[in-house]
């Protein structure tokens, strides 16, 4: 399991690849190509995607924002979009894609918010969340600002901008 950050020439084929999550969760997303591929680029500018990849073959992925805290001065890195595909969904995709994220936010000096994924593995990942120090409040997990080292044989996170 691989963990990097999308290239510029890959967008379309992660837009096929989200395609799936907008259908399982339509109100969320509007189902198409161009606006999906639009909020990619988006993405690719403002922030950053995270490609988790199977023998060099994309099963997941993950987009990142920096965002103000409305309540407060400061800001946190959030995700809009974390999907992985239901064929990987036991190959530990999701979990490589939040350690990958929290490496980052920690590099940012920023606590991460990350959105609680949907169907049978929820209480798994919830569990997860809560061993790695997270906390879940509604639709939503914590992270606190903190630096995480991984060790050299997992994969590294690419900058966000």
């Amino acid at each position: 399991m691989i963990v990097r950050p999308a290239r510029l020439e890959e967008l379309e084929q992660l837009a096929a690849l989200l395609m799936p999550a907008q259908l399982e969760m339509p109100a969320l997303f509007a189902a198409t190509l161009p606006r999906s591929l639009e909020h990619l680029r988006d993405a690719y500018r403002r922030g950053v995607i995270l490609v988790a990849t199977v023998k060099g073959r994309a099963v997941g992925a993950m987009i990142l924002f920096r965002q103000r805290v409305q309540w407060g001065d400061g800001e946190f890195l959030a995700d809009s979009v974390t999907y992985v595909q239901p064929a990987a969904r036991a190959s530990g995709a999701a979990v490589a894609l939040v350690k990958a994220a929290r490496v980052g936010a920690g590099r940012l000096g920023l606590p991460l918010m990350l959105g609680r994924l949907s169907g049978p593995e929820n209480g798994v990942l919830d569990r997860w969340y809560r061993m790695q120090g997270g906390v879940t409040v509604g639709a939503r997990c914590f992270f606190p600002c903190q630096t995480i080292n991984l060790p050299s044989n997992e994969s590294a996170y690419g900058g966000l901008h």
